[in-house]
């Protein structure tokens, strides 16, 4: 009786497969403001399996925003926080939390579930969790937060856009972690920039669409899933949807990619240094090592010295990179 009270008002709404919710598992990249509500979302609909990895702790000023946590909470992991109360609102839905970075997951933890949710708070997380998604053609709600403006994308591996194919986000502001703890764990980026403005009425409106989107795919509506990228304005209370085709030569889900080989162009007398720096200025590849022959390249290698020829692969690795890049140099 309580099951089926529980569920009563959602179970008669049109299209509506509570079995469907049941069998599904969906992970929470992040327990921050757009965690945190996507979680409760899924808890309270009674999804069957939800994984909420977060390396982060509690602290004050996520009070505002982040409605899984309170005052006693401060100091704790996020990750574990939320699950214990998650678990109090539904115990019928089995919670999962790994206090730990999503890019040090096990990879077959990803593998086992069927959407994935980004409440990722750094721009270098996000891209390799859609290096990710691509990969293992998982589904992925990306979304992100600005003061009164939000925007979410669908991202369907190799039927829609994926974030690396879109020039629409400001990849400055996105690379701003939302909280000084994130910017210093994170690591990656050095900035002294302030964390950005977060609205909880915000959050609430971008969470909610998140939800919506993975809701369909879970229900298998797939026709009505938005293929837009969406910009949320909340200041003037407007939506916009803009259309966003996929990059064939996207470094992630493009043709060239999904062949695992890309061609690239350099010169004799070039050095590893230079090539690398223009990886990151076409492709945004930060921080890459190339490596041939199983030994890792120096920078100030020429590639004439090398003995590199076109019919020969060298491999970039990166941590914007799901996996190792394949790159056959074309000497021009």
């Amino acid at each position: 009786m309580r099951y089926s009270e529980r569920y009563s008002r959602q179970i008669i709404a049109e299209n509506w497969d509570q079995r469907k919710l049941e069998e599904s598992v969906i992970l929470i990249a992040g327990a921050g403001s757009l965690g945190c509500l996507s979680a409760l979302n899924f808890t309270v609909m009674g999804v069957g399996r939800i994984i909420i990895v977060d390396y982060d702790t509690v602290e004050i000023s996520n009070l505002n925003r982040q409605v899984l946590f309170s005052e006693e909470d401060v100091g704790k992991a996020k990750s574990i926080v939320a699950k214990n109360k998650l678990e109090k609102i539904n115990p019928l839905v089995k919670i999962d939390a790994y206090n730990t970075d999503i890019r040090n997951l096990d990879r077959k933890i990803i593998e086992n579930t069927h959407v994935l949710i980004d409440g990722l708070d750094s721009f270098e997380a996000r891209r390799w969790l859609n290096s990710t998604a691509v990969s293992l053609n998982k589904p992925l709600i990306l979304a992100g937060l600005y003061g009164w403006w939000g925007n979410i994308q669908v991202v369907l591996p190799h039927q829609t856009a994926c974030l690396e194919c879109q020039p629409l986000i400001p990849r400055n502001r996105l690379q701003q972690y939302c909280s000084p703890r994130g910017r210093e764990r994170g690591g990656e980026v050095k900035t002294d920039s302030k964390p950005n403005p977060i609205i909880t009425t915000t959050c609430m409106v971008v969470s909610g669409i998140q939800c919506q989107e993975a809701l369909k795919i879970i229900l298998g509506l797939k026709e009505k899933i938005i293929k837009e990228y969406i910009f949320y304005d909340g200041l003037n209370e407007k939506f916009t949807y803009m259309e966003v085709n996929r990059n064939p030569e996207c470094v992630v889900c493009g043709e060239k990619h999904i062949l695992d080989e890309r061609e690239f162009a350099v010169t004799a007398t070039e050095e590893v240094k230079q090539v690398k720096e223009r990886l990151k200025l076409l492709l945004e590849i930060e921080n890459c090592k190339i490596i041939f022959k199983e030994k890792i390249l120096r920078d100030e290698s020429k590639i004439q010295d090398l003995n590199i020829t076109e019919n020969e692969y060298v491999y970039v690795i990166s941590k914007d990179l799901n996996k190792p890049l394949k790159l056959r140099f074309k000497i021009v």
